[in-house]
């Protein structure tokens, strides 16, 4: 009886489970390249790239357009990212993971579900933004997904002493 079974190895494979496990303990959520949030109107975009949902990689292949339609004129919206593995797929499409639009009169949404979908559970959500309506139009859009491992650290600058950030971010203070 072999005891020990290799798997990255040739001949060998991952089920989407083992590659999620593998991958949610190295990689937090987030956005390994672009996937900017943009909005005109009541439309929300999202432009193309590559997103980190519970280890499990998506890649956005083109701009999504979302065509939002607010229940409140005045209030706020959310997108979510979803990964339902009870959903069918093919090789051709995923039904397995979509985006979702809520919509709230205030800033509380319902919890996300995050269950545990490389083990035994089947829905995992993320929020990858939020924003506001202003008489119907979005004023405003902020990312709530970070960007994973960014290389690139925070540098600001000014005459005040800094406050906030990251370890590694970069602060330049200057007298005149």
């Amino acid at each position: 009886m072999q005891y020990l079974q290799g798997v990255t190895f040739p001949h060998q494979s991952l089920t989407p489970k083992e590659w999620g496990a593998l991958f949610e303990n190295v990689v937090n959520d987030g956005i390994l390249k672009g996937c900017a949030v943009t909005a005109s109107g009541a439309n929300v975009y999202i432009s193309p790239g590559v997103l980190v949902v519970k280890g499990r990689l998506i890649m956005v292949a083109g701009t999504v357009t979302e065509e939002t339609t607010p229940t409140y004129s005045d209030g706020y919206g959310r997108i979510k990212v979803c990964i339902n593995t009870s959903n069918e797929s093919t090789e051709s499409v995923n039904h397995q993971v979509f985006i979702v639009t809520e919509y709230s009169s205030s800033e509380t949404f319902p919890n996300l579900t995050q269950d545990d979908i490389n083990d035994s559970g089947t829905l995992y959500e993320v929020e990858l933004a939020r924003f506001q309506y202003v008489s119907g139009s979005i004023s405003t859009v902020t990312e709530k997904l970070p960007i994973v491992n960014s290389k690139q650290k925070q540098i600001t600058y000014g005459t005040a002493d800094p406050t906030g950030g990251s370890i590694g971010d970069i602060y330049i203070k200057y007298t005149e």
